[in-house]
């Protein structure tokens, strides 16, 4: 399905991008809610996602991010996180969200401040910056995985964006510059790209693999 059969709209002060067989359907959007409690620096350092992306490690590249609830979610654990998603309409939802959580203060400035969103390629950015570690977590139809957006919405963007053909491809640049990689993965998917990682860390609905490059 072409992104010329979609439709961007403004609803209720947000955008909203509306599926071409549902117009009267409320459309897909980003909004970002961060349980604060849920977020407190002694327990967000112990989720699987801040194991994953190690004790040492500052800056993120998030080379997929979607509608950019992971790359809130690294915000919110502390991570300073550039958030790169190539398709122009799930980047524009994105862009909104951000805009509404500063205006709305849905989630607080700081974590807000701490993700940047850019409309490009992943790989593009990966020797752009010497990242502490490279996050992706590409577009598959997992079986189990789930998400944050209801089932609806994910059979959406997946209509919209397609698979994340390159993802194997994306990963093994990855590996090439920067040391640390972590792939999400849905809890019963295969190793991206058949690459083995050093670790595997299991959260409540995902899996995070992590390949670290010797000699980097």
């Amino acid at each position: 399905m072409s992104t010329a059969e979609w439709e961007l709209r403004t609803r209720d002060g947000r955008l909203e991008l509306i599926h071409p067989e549902s117009p009267d359907e409320p459309g897909l959007a980003a909004s970002f809610v961060v349980d604060r409690r849920a977020h407190a620096p002694s327990r967000s350092k112990k989720q699987p996602l801040a194991r994953a992306l190690g004790r040492e490690s500052r800056r993120v590249l998030d080379a997929t991010a979607g509608l950019g609830y992971d790359a809130i979610l690294m915000a919110s654990i502390g991570f300073d996180v550039v958030a790169v998603e190539r398709h122009p309409l799930v980047h524009a939802l994105f862009e909104d969200g951000l805009r509404r959580a500063r205006e709305n203060s849905s989630i607080d400035d700081v974590i807000v401040d701490r993700v940047r969103a850019v409309h490009d390629e992943g790989a593009a950015w990966l020797d752009r910056e010497p990242w502490d570690v490279v996050y992706i977590d590409p577009m598959f139809p997992p079986r189990k995985k789930r998400s944050a957006l209801p089932r609806k919405r994910i059979q959406w963007l997946r209509a919209l964006v397609g698979s994340d053909d390159d993802a194997a491809d994306l990963l093994r640049r990855a590996t090439a510059c920067c040391r640390r990689v972590v792939v999400k993965r849905a809890d019963d998917g295969p190793p991206l790209g058949g690459i083995e990682p050093a670790a595997s860390l299991r959260g409540k609905i995902a899996r995070y693999d992590v390949i670290i490059s010797p000699g980097r």
